[in-house]
């Protein structure tokens, strides 16, 4: 049974802050690595299923130094950029087995189609497609993936599907119309674009307005727990957000 709250071991949290907090360069990748494999071990330490793995890894995240998700979850493409890809692909399918494998795999066939590893990333898109068919930003990667290999007719396969997916999703129905509307205009198609780049016009809009009511219902959120009194040190980070082990949206920045 998990012991609740084990903390990471000293050695590995000071190792793993001497990476993060390192100017950039000066620690080799490989070594990061080797620490990345570490602090996964640690949180799948016991066999209890992907979900308390995950709650570890999130939690121990959190509170290290730096933008230290960030740095986790780029490094399968830091590594397939530096020529590194088995190790790329052997990470990125560790970290799947506990957290978010749909976007971790399709940020990899990206990775790998951008790099030019074109077997690579077949592997990975066919993978992806055929493990998540139904998820509307696993088609809006894996089509990045395939303009990124020269191949308009899947990605276009792709991203057709992906809007009949997202409806209701408007950051991914948006990067779906932000990839589709230049491909139909390069292919000879402009007229086609035309309306489709006024409905992505209307969802810029309409998400920069939802994204800046949601900072500043944080805002408000914050100056009401001041005002009763709460101490500012209190607050735990993303105390105001609906985070947690497959629950948070994928973010528009990492679809790119």
């Amino acid at each position: 049974m998990r012991k609740e709250h084990e903390p990471l071991p000293k050695d590995l949290r000071r190792a793993l802050e001497r990476v993060l907090e390192a100017e950039p360069g000066k620690v080799d990748l490989l070594e990061e690595l080797q620490q990345a494999w570490r602090l996964l071990a640690w949180a799948r330490r016991e066999d209890d299923g992907p979900g308390p793995a995950c709650d570890d890894l999130e939690g121990e995240l959190l509170f290290l130094p730096g933008r230290a998700w960030d740095w986790f979850l780029d490094l399968p493409a830091r590594l397939v950029r530096a020529g590194h890809v088995a190790e790329a692909r052997r990470f990125a399918h560790g970290v799947a087995r506990i957290w978010q494998p749909w976007d971790l795999l399709a940020d990899l066939a990206l990775a790998l189609a951008e790099a030019l590893r074109r077997t690579d990333a077949r592997i990975e898109i066919e993978h992806c497609l055929a493990r998540f068919p139904k998820v509307a930003w696993v088609q809006i990667k894996c089509a990045a993936a395939g303009l990124a290999l020269g191949d308009d007719a899947g990605a276009e396969r792709r991203l057709r599907r992906a809007l009949k997916l997202s409806p209701s999703q408007p950051l991914a129905l948006a990067e779906t119309l932000r990839l589709l509307v230049p491909l139909l205009e390069r292919t000879g198609r402009a007229a086609d674009a035309v309306p489709l780049r006024l409905e992505l016009q209307d969802l810029d809009a309409q998400n920069r307005r939802r994204e800046e009511s949601l900072v500043a219902t944080s805002r408000r959120f914050r100056f009401d727990d001041d005002d009763d009194g709460e101490d500012e040190d209190d607050l735990q980070p993303g105390a105001a957000s609906e985070s947690g082990c497959g629950k948070a949206p994928l973010s528009d920045t990492r679809a790119r």
